[in-house]
């Protein structure tokens, strides 16, 4: 119980000058929450969300078979802590977040179904602060909350349809969960997600940024600055597993223009980021 009051009081301790500091009125923020929890669809079992979990968990192995998690306590548990501060408002109560950040110059950020997202110390190198992180851990998040993996390759639990796209997820002792195991690092590492759910993503961690008092436009210019990134190093930046970054960028602008989040002044928050995050 002790735990728990100190990782609340923590939350709390960072949740407030990223809201207070802001200039957007209560009632947008209100709004955006609003919106946030009336996305996510519903239609599975606790049964299918146990073998998400797993399968999830499965994934994030394979990913950190290929690299390891940043040897910086400091700088997981902030990157945990902001991670905290959304699923805390808009993540889905089934699941338990976990945040990381991987030991790879590469520009990335993987989120893998269960809610097992990883950020890479390359994108952390890109960021000038704490508004840039949280609209990227807010896409990732985006992709748990909204399955889009789980629907993609139809993961759920074992069932007794021949139409079941995978056997036994739950244990992952099966040929077909091996299969769907690969079919999901070539999904995070080479094909890519769907561009309506990487679009979609975008649009929805506006949303996230917004109900947290964040600046928007951070996340904007983030983007901007991994596309002049991706011109000069294209085998370390994020291309081939998203959208164009012109067609992600011009779509994000247009969500802000017409919502009028362009205009808010929401908080960075840049001189904490740069106590924390040391690179």
């Amino acid at each position: 119980m002790k735990k728990l009051i100190i990782m609340a009081s923590m939350i709390i301790t960072f949740l407030l000058p990223a809201i207070g500091a802001t200039t957007t009125t209560d009632t947008v923020n209100e709004d955006a929450r609003k919106r946030l929890h009336q996305l996510n669809d519903g239609g599975y079992t606790q049964d299918d969300v146990q073998a998400e979990i797993d399968f999830g968990k499965k994934l994030a192995a394979g990913i950190l078979g290929k690299t390891t998690i940043l040897a910086n306590k400091k700088m997981n548990s902030y990157v945990n802590t902001i991670g905290s501060l959304l699923v805390s408002q808009v993540g889905r109560p089934e699941l338990r977040y976990h945040f990381a950040i991987l030991d790879s110059d590469d520009v990335n950020a993987y989120a893998c179904p269960g809610g097992y997202i990883f950020v890479s110390k390359g994108a952390l190198k890109l960021m000038k602060n704490e508004g840039q992180l949280a609209g990227v851990l807010a896409h990732e998040i985006t992709h748990v909350n909204q399955r889009h993996i789980v629907k993609q390759l139809n993961i759920k639990a074992k069932d007794d349809s021949l139409n079941s796209n995978i056997a036994a997820v739950v244990g992952g002792g099966s040929t077909a969960f091996f299969t769907m195991l690969n079919q999901g690092m070539d999904l995070l590492f080479t094909d890519g997600l769907k561009r309506e759910d990487e679009y979609e993503a975008d649009a929805i961690g506006l949303e996230m940024l917004t109900a947290l008092g964040y600046n928007v436009r951070s996340y904007y210019d983030f983007l901007e600055e991994v596309k002049r990134s991706n011109e000069q190093h294209k085998d370390q930046v994020m291309n081939k597993t998203h959208p164009s970054m012109d067609s992600r960028l011009e779509r994000i602008k247009l969500i802000m223009t017409q919502n009028g989040l362009h205009q808010l002044n929401g908080n960075t928050n840049q001189p904490r980021f740069s106590k924390y995050v040391t690179l």
